[in-house]
């Protein structure tokens, strides 16, 4: 595991709407980290970003590295060395896992596992840093998603040679600890995002996952 993610003292993984280059999106980042959340994925899914986008990316992983959190880029592994970001999370149909080490060999690599504990252990011998399994539930960011059935959280619950997140429609009115207890990281995104009260969200979130702690 890169040592980076050894030093979080929150369990709370932010994932970034895609309209990461909108006017509102930095202050509400800016809320996001002075709020305690230690790691972020910027999620931008168009593919191609133009010269003045990277300066506004550049400018985001700044932001983030300003308040000493960590910056994972969603899917762009070009950019991650060119705007400093700390590392990059990848699915299962980007580039193949094996690379994204070779070309990153010191950064944070992450990967999509969706239900498929058989992809975790592929991460694992790719060398990568973390996994991440989902559905936990439906969400406004992706509808067209599966969600973990209990006999899969047994599997991956046994899974134990990466750290892993779990990821989908999490937000306090649905925090399911028995769910969630075994999952190192807890990624939310419109549960944090989508929320008029961004700090008040996230205090509630940190509550919820200190209590996972004491478990």
């Amino acid at each position: 595991m890169n040592s980076k993610l050894q030093t979080l003292s929150s369990k709370i993984y932010a994932i970034s709407p895609t309209n990461i280059f909108s006017k509102d999106f930095s202050t509400k980042l800016t809320q996001v980290l002075e709020s305690g959340v230690q790691i972020i994925q910027l999620r931008c899914k168009k593919e191609k970003i133009s010269s003045q986008e990277k300066i506004k990316l550049k400018n985001l992983v700044s932001l983030i590295h300003r308040s000493n959190g960590i910056c994972i880029l969603n899917d762009h592994f070009s950019l991650v060395e060119a705007i400093n970001a700390d590392g990059l999370h990848i699915g299962q149909s980007d580039i193949d896992p094996v690379l994204a080490r070779k070309l990153l060999p010191s950064k944070i690599i992450g990967i999509s596992c969706y239900q498929y504990v058989e992809l975790a252990y592929l991460a694992k011998k790719a060398h990568l840093d973390y996994v991440s399994f989902g559905a936990f539930d439906k969400s406004s960011t992706k509808k067209d998603v599966s969600i973990i059935k209990k006999s899969e959280y047994k599997k991956i619950n046994q899974f134990k040679e990466l750290p892993k997140v779990i990821i989908g429609g999490i937000k306090n009115s649905n925090f399911d600890q028995s769910k969630l207890s075994k999952f190192d990281m807890i990624a939310v995104s419109s549960g944090i995002f989508n929320e008029k009260n961004i700090p008040k969200a996230i205090k509630g979130l940190i509550t919820n996952t200190k209590i996972l702690e004491k478990d």
